[in-house]
C-alpha cells in the first residue's frame, strides 16, 4: 500500500513540472490551446525588449553572485521563445502565436477537462466571477424587506451599479428611521457573513 501512495504522491509532483513541448495541452485566455511548436527567436530577433532583461539579468547576477554561472545569451532561461498554440478541438481554426520568455510558467490541462456549458470558458469562467463579484458587492440589508413585505426576512438586495446608487440611499435612509442602526451585510455568501 505504501509503495501505491508514493507512486501517486510522484505522479502527483511531476504533474507540477511538465516539460513544454508540442502535444501539450495549455490554458490561454481562459482556453485550451495545445501546444503546436516551440521556436526559439534567433539573437538578432531578441527585440529591444528581451535585450534589456537580459541586460538586467546580467547584472543582478553580477551584483549578487550565485551558485550558478553568469546568464549567457544562447542558454539564458529568460530567452525569447516563439509559442504557437491551436485552441483545442478547432482546427479549423488559425494557430496563435505567442512571444515570451522560455521559463514563461503555464497552467498546463490534463486531457480530459471540464469547460463552462454557457460560455465556453475554461472554470472559473468571466461570467462566475463577474457573479461572485457582483455578489460580493451587492448591498443586503437584513430583517423584513420594507419596500416588498411579501418577500421573506433579508431579501432585500441592491446591486452596486452606479446608476442604483440612488436606491440604496433612498432604502437605506427608511431602513435606518425603522431603528436599525448596523451597516447592511457586504455579501451574499453565508460563510463570509460569519467570517468575523
Amino acid at each position: 500500500m505504501r509503495r501505491q501512495e508514493n507512486r501517486i504522491h510522484d505522479k502527483r509532483i511531476l504533474a507540477d513540472y511538465v516539460q513544454l513541448k508540442p502535444g501539450i495541452l495549455v490554458v490561454w485566455d481562459r482556453q485550451p490551446y495545445r501546444v503546436v511548436e516551440l521556436a526559439e527567436r534567433p539573437l538578432d530577433l531578441w527585440g529591444e525588449k528581451h535585450e534589456m532583461r537580459y541586460v538586467t539579468a546580467v547584472e543582478q547576477w553580477e551584483r549578487y553572485p550565485r551558485n550558478w554561472d553568469r546568464p549567457e545569451k544562447a542558454t539564458w532561461d529568460g530567452r525569447p521563445f516563439v509559442f504557437v498554440l491551436q485552441l483545442d478541438g478547432k482546427p479549423h481554426e488559425k494557430p496563435i502565436h505567442l512571444i515570451g520568455p522560455a521559463n514563461t510558467s503555464w497552467d498546463v490541462l490534463p486531457e480530459h477537462y471540464a469547460i463552462c456549458s454557457a460560455c465556453g470558458e475554461l472554470p472559473p469562467c468571466r461570467d462566475e466571477l463577474n457573479e461572485r463579484e457582483a455578489d460580493q458587492q451587492a448591498a443586503r440589508f437584513p430583517g423584513p424587506n420594507l419596500w416588498r413585505p411579501d418577500m421573506p426576512d433579508h431579501s432585500a438586495v441592491f446591486h452596486a451599479r452606479k446608476e442604483c446608487e440612488g436606491e440604496v440611499e433612498r432604502y437605506r435612509r427608511q431602513w435606518e428611521a425603522r431603528g436599525n442602526q448596523t451597516d447592511p451585510q457586504p455579501s451574499l455568501f453565508a460563510d463570509e457573513e460569519n467570517a468575523s
